[in-house]
């Protein structure tokens, strides 16, 4: 994860300079731990414009948290509803794939450190 500060950052965004998610959100919040969002004129389509880069707030274990000073239609209560339940199902998604590269990097690898209590099967891993 890079951080912030590696990045060059202008002083000011606008509509002006292009494609705002392109420039600034997804790279910001790929490299975020937290996103908090003040605004009174909140539309629930700016967060699907920036969700590549929510993707990276969740691989960060990373906390949103908005604060909107509109009312919500029932479908977007909603969405936001369903994607706190979908958190645990990324999480663990997340979680299988590290898993899952883990064992692939072990098993084209000799076991270097053999337990004597298990014994060696192919690809370096122990049973038992």
């Amino acid at each position: 994860m890079s951080l912030l500060s590696d990045k060059d950052w202008k002083l000011k965004y606008t509509p002006d300079d292009g494609d705002l998610v392109t420039q600034l959100y997804v790279p910001a919040l790929e490299c975020a731990v937290r996103y908090d969002r003040l605004t009174g004129y909140f539309q629930a389509r700016a967060l699907t414009l920036a969700a590549r880069g929510i993707e990276g707030l969740v691989r960060n274990n990373g906390r949103m948290r908005l604060l909107v000073g509109c009312t919500l239609d029932q479908a977007e209560v909603e969405a936001i509803a369903k994607g706190a339940e979908c958190r645990a199902q990324v999480k663990a998604h997340l979680l299988v794939a590290s898993i899952c590269a883990s064992l692939a990097c072990r098993m084209s690898q000799p076991c270097l450190n053999p337990s004597p209590r298990g014994r060696r099967v192919s690809g370096g891993l122990k049973m038992g």
